[in-house]
């Protein structure tokens, strides 16, 4: 006879569940073998319409600089500005995305896309999956039915539905992310900055507006963020989407195309009515148009892939230095900021030089991620004492107050990850301060110098803070006060932050987890 040992419930299911999890593992690694691809020689025309423009443009009186800047902060303009570019798009478009949503805005660049395509434009769609839930099928139909469209899809979960399994099972390959963000049509132009495809990134129709800012350039740089596009494209990392799932049913994809071309009719008809017309370009952007040789920075994609320790390919080291070269001033705007050890050390070197150094970052009312706020608020009273000044974005948005761009959301949160050294030179990206970005996520910025566009920023970023933020201090007994000074108010305690809420931020702050916020 044979005798079984009786194992208690909880266990056999904790082995059942390891067991599964493993296997989740084997079969998700598995399944996604990566295996870079050459990258192939560009033949695009010099002649197009937008190449011509560039030159044009290029060409300015006492300008010797191979790009050309415009400045997007107003969210609607960045919008309206990313259907004009593909809407005059003659050979290649490249887009790449952390997130892409289904809502208003992303359906009608999405459509957008696809009607370029349709003409005989190259479009390739690179995105990263962690929002692409049930919406891979509206994917595989446009690309089926449209053979210039490209999409790939960047280190995909296994489970296409329901993927928290996955999060445990296959950390922490799925955890790491593609945070990149540029646009750029017929390698010429390029939109790159914080901005994500969605409602909230352009303030529309939405209860909380991002306040954020991208660069709209032209000229050698959209080569060079080409370059970077396609070092992801073919990286292996990066898979089509039909290998991923299968096409949407009629119903759904007729319901999808109903509602994107009807989003799309919309923005258009606001082109049209604002007179957005790409060949006016150079009316539109009048005298913001700043000249410089710019430089894009960007993660090599492997680092999703790399231990945590590789810093080959790391865009860290580039962006510490490029702070630690400042004389006089640092300005910096991070919506989610932990500095952690590394930057504390930096911070107290430019202090010990005199270095000004002024921080933007999110309130805990207005920060989008509690547990962020929480590895954040570890740091204010060192910072505060070694002279940094602190200032938190105000979640509210004044009635009726266009000032800023916000459109009358009801709420906003800063999403703008840029910094200026000294006045001069500048970075706008995706990168924040904050070990997701350092260590985990693949990011990418633009490097340039520009005194006047330098000069100009800081001056509306300390304008923007005195009115929207507010200013972070020590008392003389150690204690954190938060000061408005548009209305004249001192706080003691946290803005807009429960007892109970103090006590979870709190208790967060407390475990080891700032290595993965």
């Amino acid at each position: 006879m044979f005798s079984f040992v009786k194992v208690h419930p909880i266990i056999s299911f904790l082995i059942i569940l390891a067991i599964g999890l493993l296997l989740l593992r084997l079969i998700g690694n598995r399944s996604f073998v990566v295996s870079p691809q050459a990258t192939p020689a560009s033949s695009l025309s010099q002649s197009n319409p937008l190449h011509q423009l560039t030159d044009s443009l290029l060409k300015a009186p006492g300008n010797t600089h191979s790009s050309l800047v415009y400045s997007l902060g107003n969210p609607h303009i960045a919008l309206l500005n990313r259907l004009q570019l593909i809407d005059v798009a003659t050979e290649t478009i490249d887009a790449q995305y952390y997130l892409f949503h289904d809502d208003d805005s992303g359906q009608a660049i999405l459509q957008a896309l696809v009607e370029a395509a349709k003409r005989g434009v190259k479009v390739r769609l690179l995105l990263d999956d962690m929002d692409m839930v049930s919406r891979d099928g509206i994917f595989v139909r446009l690309v089926q039915e449209n053979p210039t469209l490209q999409v790939r899809i960047f280190n995909p979960f296994y489970l296409r539905k329901f993927r928290i399994p996955e999060y445990p099972a296959r950390f922490p390959r799925v955890t790491r992310r593609m945070h990149n963000k540029s646009l750029t049509v017929d390698q010429v132009m390029t939109i790159v900055g914080g901005r994500n495809i969605g409602n909230e990134y352009f303030s529309f129709k939405t209860e909380v507006a991002f306040a954020d800012v991208d660069l709209l350039s032209a000229g050698k740089i959209g080569q060079d963020v080409t370059a970077a596009f396609d070092k992801y494209w073919y990286s292996g990392l990066a898979f089509d989407i039909t290998q991923l799932n299968t096409a949407a049913t009629d119903e759904r994809f007729n319901q999808w195309k109903s509602a994107s071309s009807t989003a799309l009719n919309s923005y258009r008809q606001e082109v049209e009515k604002n007179h957005l017309a790409i060949q006016n370009l150079l009316n539109v952007i009048g005298n913001k148009t700043y000249y410089a040789d710019m430089k894009v920075i960007y993660d090599h994609p492997e680092k999703v892939i790399a231990s945590f320790s590789d810093t080959e390919g790391n865009i860290t080291k580039e962006i510490a230095n490029l702070m630690k070269s400042a004389q006089k001033e640092l300005v910096i705007s991070s919506p989610y900021f932990i500095p952690g050890k590394f930057g504390l050390e930096l911070f107290k070197s430019l202090r010990d030089r005199g270095v000004e150094i002024i921080i933007l970052t999110n309130s805990f009312a207005a920060n989008d991620v509690a547990a962020v706020h929480a590895g954040y608020s570890n740091y204010r009273k060192q910072l505060l004492a070694m002279g940094v000044k602190l200032y938190e974005l105000k979640p509210l948005n004044s009635e009726g107050d266009q000032g800023f761009e916000l459109l009358g959301s009801k709420r906003a949160s800063l999403h703008a990850k840029a910094f200026v050294v000294d006045q001069k030179t500048i970075f706008v990206g995706s990168f924040n301060l904050d070990p997701r970005s350092a260590i985990h996520n693949t990011e990418m910025g633009i490097i340039f110098e520009e005194p006047d566009y330098g000069a100009n920023s800081v001056a509306q970023t300390h304008l923007y803070m005195q009115q929207k933020a507010y200013e972070v201090q020590l008392t003389d007994q150690g204690k954190l006060q938060w000061i408005d000074n548009a209305n004249g108010i001192t706080l003691s305690v946290e803005p807009e932050m429960s007892s109970f809420q103090r006590v979870v931020i709190t208790v967060i702050s407390w475990l080891p987890v700032e290595w993965l916020l």
